[in-house]
């Protein structure tokens, strides 16, 4: 492997193009002594681009001035702004719209939240109490639902008075 190695060395240095090193000082250009003289003063002509500004600011005065307008023929740049004030007050008005509808909303939940409650107890499956066959009931075996009801009802009621007391606002004074 070693060898291998060797040998792609050598023949890659054989390939590489050889060239010779110059210095410019060796040559008595650039860097010597003689180097440091001033070039010569060279006419400096004024930018096309420069002119093309310095033209387009008294152009672009004339053309504003007459394509302003009066009061009955406004100019392009007073339609422009018009035609955004329009375009904010559709904008005002959609928002205005908004705001009622939010409103509403709003009072609707309040409606909802400070109405009372159901006076029933909701379930899934209201006759679970009765549920099973009426003709294999013993006698004596059916139960007495009232009771049930009633503590139902009772538990109901203290929920919604406690809701009621955590949703009224305490006076302080």
């Amino acid at each position: 492997m070693q060898s291998a190695r060797r040998s792609a060395l050598r023949s890659a240095q054989r390939l590489r193009p050889r060239t010779q090193r110059r210095f410019e000082s060796s040559h008595g250009e650039g860097h010597g002594h003689d180097a440091h003289h001033n070039a010569a003063p060279v006419n400096e002509s004024i930018s096309p681009k420069f002119l093309a500004t310095l033209a387009a600011l008294p152009v672009g005065y004339s053309i504003y001035t007459a394509t302003a307008g009066d009061e009955q023929n406004p100019s392009a740049l007073t339609r422009l702004i018009a035609r955004y004030g329009e375009i904010q007050e559709d904008l005002v008005r959609r928002n205005a719209i908004h705001t009622k509808a939010l409103e509403q909303a709003a009072f609707d939940r309040t409606l909802f939240h400070e109405s009372e409650g159901a006076k029933n107890v909701n379930m899934k499956f209201p006759d679970q109490f009765n549920f099973g066959s009426p003709y294999s009931v013993h006698a004596g075996h059916q139960a007495d639902l009232s009771a049930v009801i009633k503590h139902y009802k009772e538990q109901n009621r203290k929920m919604d008075e406690q809701i009621a007391a955590r949703q009224t606002p305490k006076k302080s004074g």
